[in-house]
C-alpha cells in the first residue's frame, strides 16, 4: 500500500465517524434500544452512545493495527536476504577499496618521512665535512 497507507487509515476514522452517526441519527434502531434498555431517547443519550460506541470502535481498530504485523514473514525474509547481499556485494568491496587507499596513503606518508630523513642526514654530514 505504501504511501497510500496513511490515507487509508484516516478514512477509516471518518467512516467509524460518518456511519456510526448514519445509524445513531437517522434511524430509529437506536432509540429503540435506549428505550428497551429503560433510558429515555434523548438527544443527549443518542450524543453519549454515539461517543462512547465511536472510541469503543476507535479503540478496535488500534488494536487490530497493533495485532496485525505491516509486512508478511516473506517480505521480512527477502529484505533481509537483500540486506546481506548488499552488504556482502556492496559495503565489503567499498570497505577493502578504503582500507587500501588508508594503507596506500599511510605507505606514501612513511615512504616521505623515511626520505626526508634520509635527505636530512645528508645535508647533515654535508654541512660536517
Amino acid at each position: 500500500i505504501g504511501v497510500w497507507k496513511p490515507v487509508l487509515s484516516t478514512f477509516n476514522i471518518i467512516a467509524i465517524f460518518s456511519n456510526l452517526g448514519l445509524l445513531v441519527f437517522t434511524t430509529d434502531l437506536i432509540t429503540q434500544m435506549l428505550t428497551d434498555v429503560g433510558l429515555a431517547a434523548s438527544d443527549r443519550n443518542l450524543w453519549i452512545f454515539f461517543f462512547s460506541f465511536a472510541l469503543i470502535l476507535l479503540f478496535v481498530i488500534f488494536v487490530i493495527r497493533m495485532a496485525v504485523d505491516d509486512m508478511p514473514a516473506s517480505i521480512k525474509e527477502a529484505i533481509a536476504r537483500q540486506e546481506a547481499i548488499e552488504k556482502h556485494l556492496v559495503t565489503t568491496p567499498v570497505m577493502n577499496a578504503a582500507r587500501k587507499l588508508a594503507d596506500t596513503k599511510k605507505k606514501a606518508r612513511l615512504k616521505q618521512q623515511a626520505t626526508l630523513k634520509i635527505l636530512g642526514n645528508k645535508t647533515v654530514e654535508e654541512e660536517q665535512v
